[in-house]
């Protein structure tokens, strides 16, 4: 399998992902945690919004594919999980499952939005799944037949619609924001179209960053192989993280309440607990093992359904809920 280091799809593609975290953020006051999002608008409140904002991820998804070639995009998806043998397959979507939900989020949730927020739970947490992912991508379960063929820059003018498409989805926001205004559109509606744009900049950015595609994330976890290591997904985190701390740091920290809502919606606890960490590391096992994480995941099987791939969803989406199903048992 051959992946390719990709700087500038991946820092466009980092802010696009900063962009979604930051607009739900300050618009709706919900962070974008995409493992708990998914796990809730199934076996949680299942509220409109959260359906709103995958729907939004599945039209970004579907964008970067349909723009590929415009956009100097080259999407691999799921279809590469074939080389992952079946019961570890099972065992990653059941340890990623398990694990966030214990931990209480992902690399979205923890990593992008809780670190900007320099949430103590979320700087543990990511300090806890990034080195065990890492361990196991290098030790553990080394990825095998990856291989980093060169660099991928795009053309002049694959990169003035990258920066056009982008600007389009920065723009959309403000449009929102002066419908709503107009009164034209209720702030009750616009949470839903709000959470919807936010999917569709996440979406999109992960597209543009090859995070759907796993042997792209296992070529940056296994940071041990200096001749195929892929450091592309530094240019989206720290483009991602980067942005979103200092964003929230100057501005949204300072913000009485989100635009269309009463109140944030932000975690209380602040308490480093045993189920934190076993979590953290139940989801870095997990991660390392298959270069899957919850958010990419969701865009990749919407791109593309191989069978192994639903197979992984439907244990995911099983173990997402381990709580709720142990309750009905007893």
């Amino acid at each position: 399998m051959t992946v390719y280091y990709t700087p500038i799809h991946s820092f466009i593609g980092g802010l696009l992902i900063f962009n979604g975290a930051n607009r739900l953020m300050t618009l709706n006051g919900k962070i974008l945690g995409f493992s708990g999002i998914l796990a809730n608008s199934i076996w949680g409140d299942k509220a409109l919004w959260r359906w709103f904002l995958l729907f939004g991820m599945f039209l970004g998804a579907q964008l970067g594919v349909y723009f590929k070639n415009d956009l100097g995009l080259h999407v691999e998806t799921l279809k590469n999980f074939v080389n992952i043998p079946f019961y570890v397959m099972i065992g990653t979507a059941f340890l990623i499952g398990v694990g966030t939900q214990m931990e209480s989020g992902c690399t979205s949730g923890h990593t992008i939005c809780g670190v900007a927020r320099l949430s103590k739970r979320s700087i543990t947490a990511t300090l806890i799944f990034f080195p065990t992912a890492m361990l196991v991508a290098c030790y553990v379960y080394p990825p095998t037949g990856i291989y980093l063929s060169g660099d991928v820059y795009p053309s002049q003018t694959q990169l003035f619609n990258l920066l056009a498409s982008s600007a389009a989805i920065f723009l959309s926001f403000e449009v929102l924001k002066l419908i709503t205004s107009w009164k034209i559109l209720s702030d009750k509606g616009a949470t839903l179209v709000a959470a919807l744009l936010s999917g569709l900049s996440f979406g999109f950015g992960l597209i543009l960053s090859d995070l759907q595609n796993p042997q792209k994330v296992l070529s940056f976890l296994h940071v041990l192989d200096r001749k195929n290591f892929d450091p592309s997904l530094l240019f989206t985190v720290g483009a991602a993280l980067a942005t979103n701390l200092i964003v929230y740091q100057l501005f949204v920290k300072k913000q009485k309440k989100p635009k269309f809502e009463l109140t944030f919606s932000l975690p209380t606890s602040s308490q480093i607990d045993r189920q934190l960490i076993i979590g953290s590391l139940l989801f870095g096992i997990g991660w390392g093992a298959s270069g899957l994480c919850p958010g990419p995941a969701f865009v990749s099987i919407s791109i593309s359904q191989p069978f192994n791939g639903l197979i992984f969803w439907g244990v995911l989406l099983l173990a997402m809920g381990y709580k709720q199903i142990l309750e009905k048992i007893n």
